[in-house]
């Protein structure tokens, strides 16, 4: 499976592959929207909450729809990875 186009990742959390951008200053450890600080849990949790796309892009100025979804697709894209034991 891809990994999501508009997520910068930090190598601690789930490797990239090469050209992706990551950067370790922005919430070093954290997944975030490519481009902001914006972390991809809030958004999901605030999605899994019963917020709206258009909610979340009021509330964050900078985030776009897009950037939703590829929030969404890095969370599926983790969940796919994660093995329970």
């Amino acid at each position: 499976m891809a990994l999501p186009e508009g997520i910068g990742f930090n190598p601690k959390v789930m490797p990239l592959p090469e050209g992706n951008g990551i950067n370790a200053k922005v919430m070093p450890g954290k997944p975030v929207i490519r481009g902001t600080r914006i972390p991809v849990e809030p958004v999901l949790r605030k999605l899994g909450e019963g917020a709206t796309a258009e909610d979340l892009l009021a509330a964050y100025p900078n985030l776009k729809g897009e950037d939703i979804r590829a929030a969404m697709t890095y969370a599926a894209v983790a969940l796919a990875r994660e093995e329970i034991v």
